[in-house]
């Protein structure tokens, strides 16, 4: 993650699991690990939609707990 999200603390890992991972701990029961990779892996596979980020705190996309993309 420190090479995609370089410009990150760990105050923002902690509040990204607190906050979406912990909800797919126990919609998907899915690991600490497996949220952070899943979402690595749908990070690069929509890199594409950085080319609508004008700031560097924007939100890519937003995905529901089947990981399809959808409005955000």
């Amino acid at each position: 993650m420190n090479t995609y999200w370089h410009k990150c603390d760990d105050t923002l890992w902690e509040h990204e699991w607190k906050k979406h991972g912990s909800c797919m701990q126990v919609q998907n029961n899915i690991t600490e690990d497996d949220f952070f990779n899943t979402t690595l892996s749908l990070f690069l596979e929509n890199n594409n939609l950085l080319k609508n980020c004008k700031e560097d705190d924007c939100i890519l996309g937003c995905f529901d707990l089947d990981y399809n993309l959808i409005d955000c």
